[in-house]
């Protein structure tokens, strides 16, 4: 029977693989699925500690998340290394396939999002538009030209439109650290009326100009909280979903900077 460690590096190659998936058989397919398309270098992890860990050290160059993991959520993981500047590419991995799930991926930083159980013939189609994600971070922080690559619809999530001049982007994230201070101070005070009402004016506007920009998911949660207001939705999912678009918003200026 082969027995393999929770955690465990099988050979140094590129490109580096994680695998994030505490249920053992998955783990065993997963392995066997990229071991048949000739990856050679793949790591696995069992909870969301190790993979931080595992991530943080060997820089893998795509990371798998399973969304639902023993010890904390993937998605918190997935912000978690985002906001370390983790460059390598993230693929959310999740039973759950409604819009409000996948949001909360892209939020948190996941440039892809597939349900269980995995088509892995559809993924290995576009596993090297993923992989390129993270060619094309290391380029940019050496301070080279990036080349103009086909990638997946999902990929970079918190990147403006290039085509957007430098004038009207930078007018965008200044107004976005505003509005960041407001949506802080109202999650703060969600009781507050007044502050519920500024929130519903910031998803209003972002609703508005977030598509034109090229922020598709800050369109799209934008456009989501401005629907649930008007829904008049408990007040405990709206400051949900305005925490997802917090992240977002943070995202967008980290990318920016």
């Amino acid at each position: 029977m082969l027995k393999m460690p929770s955690s465990q590096i099988l050979m140094q190659d590129t490109p580096k693989i994680l695998i994030v998936e505490d249920n053992r058989i998955n783990q065993l397919l997963m392995m066997k699925k990229f071991e048949n398309q000739g990856f050679n270098s793949v790591m696995l992890a069992k909870n969301g500690l190790e993979a931080l860990k595992i991530a943080l050290k060997n820089k893998p160059d795509l990371i798998l998340m399973d969304i639902q993991l023993p010890d904390m959520n993937g998605n918190e993981v997935i912000q978690s290394l985002r906001n370390k500047k983790f460059p390598g590419a993230i693929v959310a991995v999740s039973a759950d396939s409604l819009k409000k799930d996948m949001d909360a991926s892209f939020a948190a930083g996941a440039n892809g999002y597939i349900t269980k159980p995995i088509d892995f013939e559809s993924f290995f189609v576009k596993i090297n538009d993923y992989l390129k994600l993270h060619d094309d971070w290391e380029k940019t922080s050496q301070g080279q030209d990036m080349e103009k690559k086909s990638v997946p619809a999902d990929a970079h999530p918190y990147r403006i439109n290039q085509s957007i001049s430098d004038a009207a982007k930078n007018i965008f994230i200044v107004d976005s650290q505003e509005k960041l201070q407001i949506l802080a101070e109202a999650l703060e005070h969600a009781d507050d009326e007044d502050q519920i009402k500024k929130i519903k004016a910031i998803a209003h506007e972002y609703k508005g100009n977030a598509g034109y920009f090229g922020l598709k998911e800050l369109e799209s949660i934008a456009r989501e909280l401005d629907m649930d207001f008007a829904n008049d939705q408990p007040q405990e999912y709206l400051v949900k979903l305005t925490r997802q678009l917090v992240a977002i918003v943070k995202g967008i200026i980290d990318e920016a900077s």
